[in-house]
């Protein structure tokens, strides 16, 4: 819903603080949660992507599909088959 504010010298103002305190209570939320998946992430890589998609199937299908890997030195390893 869409909220409409009438500009009359004041409530412009207030509406705006008020957008302003629900957007810290948002990030207060939302910080948490992102870091968490960036420590996975950091800790298991693509693993941790792969764990942490939402599997729809009523709105995806599967592909086949064939990545390069490297080694630790940079080197392409050979080709693993996923599902994605």
């Amino acid at each position: 819903m869409i909220t409409t504010v009438t500009a009359d010298g004041s409530k412009e103002y207030e509406f705006i603080e008020y957008l302003k305190k629900r957007a810290q209570n948002s990030d207060k939320n939302v910080i948490p949660t992102v870091q968490e998946i960036i420590d996975n992430v950091r800790e298991n890589g693509d693993k941790a992507v792969r764990d942490s998609i939402i599997f729809q199937p009523s709105k995806r299908r599967l592909r086949t599909s064939r990545i390069s890997t490297k080694d630790s030195s940079g080197r392409a390893g050979s080709p693993q088959k996923t599902t994605a």
